[in-house]
């Protein structure tokens, strides 16, 4: 998070039912909130847009789908960085009628 220049950070359980960081204490100011999740290694990066509210992975015939992300800012900055290694064999697709991003082999 970044707030008056200056960056904090937290660590949130992603396995949590819900995890959220209030935002009544920052009302009066200019916070941007960012948030990465790293799955393997080696840099590719998808820059998630406000409009994206589901995230399903089908990987080995396994369907994760992540719990909605209700996006009530544009100050938010969200990333995936993905290994080279973790897209072999698998397809990318953004489903913007149904906002949500597919991984799946």
């Amino acid at each position: 998070m970044k707030y008056k220049n200056d960056l904090h950070s937290a660590l949130i359980d992603l396995g949590a039912t819900e995890s959220f960081v209030t935002q009544e204490v920052f009302n009066n100011y200019d916070v941007i909130w960012e948030r990465n999740i790293v799955l393997g290694i080696n840099g590719i990066k998808l820059i998630k847009v406000a409009t994206i509210k589901n995230i399903i992975l089908n990987i080995a015939g396994i369907e994760y789908k992540s719990r909605k992300l209700l996006i009530k800012s544009e100050n938010f900055n969200w990333k995936f960085k993905l290994g080279m290694d973790f897209f072999e064999n698998r397809k990318i697709f953004l489903r913007n009628s149904m906002k949500e991003m597919v991984i799946f082999e």
